[in-house]
């Protein structure tokens, strides 16, 4: 699959040209899907800089972030749904100061994933080398088992629905249905630089969803707007990019509760494979 990045450079001295590359902006026009992978370890941009200081650079990326979780959750103001390639374009024209943004290329790969971790070996030096999976990671695995184990993913799956209760609208990664809903499924990372803010959208996420079970809702699909009533007893099940430090681990063990209070089964990536098949059980059964 084709998709678009650009990398993000530290500047701080634009007449030398001495610039250092701290990151990689990613992303997908046909699916819509973005990422940042930045530096662990400043300590070469630092040394770079000199007396400049980095913080302008992190506050942008954390810009881009918030964008794309926004974009991820429908928060997006209708001037601001513009991330594509003509977005990062305009990115790399406007930005030419301590912080700029190279004119964005093409590049094939597998995932959005592969795509940023080749790019950011290729431009970026980063002495720690940590690779960061996203949620992305986990939209993936879950996306793969589907495919493996419904027989008609075609006509029973149904990727970034909409879930709508009341005036809350909420996106969900996936809906498996056959005349009535048989499951909803969502991802989630713990490999993220902020995992504590990864249990904030986690705790709104499962208000909207026992809203959905307590009050009634309807699922909607993208393109043709089917629509799927939400029954109190519809399975939802969570797939995560397990955690990789001590307090990415903490921020599980809080998840986990929150899933456990809404009655929502979560597993690894690594078993993403049981979502599936409990997905394709629902169907034989005629989940209602």
């Amino acid at each position: 699959m084709k998709y678009v990045y650009s990398i993000v450079r530290f500047v701080p001295d634009a007449f030398r040209g001495e610039f250092v590359n701290v990151a990689i902006i990613a992303g997908s026009e046909a699916t819509g899907e973005w990422i940042v992978r930045r530096v662990d370890n400043v300590q070469h941009a630092r040394r770079i800089g000199g007396s400049v200081p980095i913080t302008p650079v992190w506050s942008y990326l954390d810009g881009v972030e918030n964008l794309i979780d926004q974009l991820g959750e429908d928060q997006l103001t209708e001037e601001s749904l513009e991330l594509n390639r003509e977005w990062l374009r305009r990115e790399s024209t406007r930005l030419r100061n301590l912080v700029q943004v190279t004119t964005p290329s093409a590049v094939l790969a597998d995932s959005l994933e592969d795509a940023v971790n080749h790019m950011f070996e290729v431009f970026v030096v980063d002495p720690e080398k940590r690779t960061r999976k996203t949620r992305r990671a986990a939209v993936s695995a879950l996306r793969s088992a589907f495919e493996a184990t419904l027989s008609e993913p075609r006509d029973h799956l149904f990727e970034r629905v909409s879930a709508l209760v009341g005036r809350q609208q909420s996106t969900i990664d996936f809906a498996v249905a056959n005349g009535s809903l048989a499951q909803l499924a969502h991802g989630w990372s713990f490999q993220t630089q902020d995992p504590a803010s990864t249990v904030q959208q986690i705790k709104a996420w499962s208000w909207t969803m026992r809203d959905l079970r307590e009050h009634g809702g309807v699922v909607r699909t993208p393109g043709d707007n089917r629509e799927y009533a939400v029954s109190s007893d519809v399975p939802i099940r969570v797939v995560y990019v397990a955690p990789d430090t001590d307090e990415a681990r903490r921020s599980l063990d809080e998840a986990l509760e929150v899933f456990s209070n809404l009655e929502v089964t979560a597993v690894t990536t690594d078993e993403a494979y049981l979502v599936a098949r409990d997905a394709r059980d629902a169907l034989e059964t005629g989940h209602s």
